[in-house]
């Protein structure tokens, strides 16, 4: 049976590694992994295998694992969200960043450097998912329009305490 024909919230014998740091943890059962998905324990940038010794892969890759939380949050609030995305990329990896970017959910490019996302993951997952194709002169936000909640990276310290300042009033 594969990953997309399971409901993570039933019983299950499927069984999944995860691998932290080269250390590999588990086995964890589906219901396991979708909690620890919700409690931000397993994010999209984690790697997970169905083998111990097997091919670990990045959470975002699998969508049958990200559509999980998105159909699934127990408290019944919708766990999709909109995000929009600013990526100023001066380092030339400007494709790796969008196919990164379009394996975290719908994307509507709205400008030159601004695209709406429509995803499941937090802006701080998203932003750790987006970063590493980045180099360091490339620089990125990302900001949940759905709950007001925000993530950056490589604004600088005087860009971030504004942008904190405006979301706090």
């Amino acid at each position: 049976m594969g990953v997309t024909d399971r409901n993570p919230n039933t019983s299950s014998r499927e069984r999944w590694y995860v691998r932290v740091d080269g250390q590999v943890y588990g086995p964890f059962d589906d219901a396991t992994l979708l909690n620890y998905m919700r409690e931000g324990r397993v994010t999209p940038q984690s790697f997970v295998s169905q083998n111990a010794g097997g091919d670990f892969r990045q959470v975002a890759t699998l969508p049958a694992l990200m559509q999980w939380v998105e159909t699934s949050n127990p408290d019944g609030k919708p766990t999709s969200r909109t995000c929009l995305v600013m990526a100023d990329i001066r380092s030339g990896r400007a494709m790796a960043f969008l196919q990164t970017l379009q394996t975290l959910g719908d994307v509507h490019r709205i400008g030159d450097t601004v695209w709406l996302l429509r995803t499941h993951a937090s802006p701080r997952s998203t932003t750790d998912v987006l970063s590493p194709p980045l180099g360091p002169e490339d620089r990125l936000i990302v900001v949940d329009a759905t709950d007001s909640e925000r993530a950056s990276f490589n604004l600088g310290h005087s860009v971030d305490e504004r942008i904190e300042a405006l979301f706090a009033r």
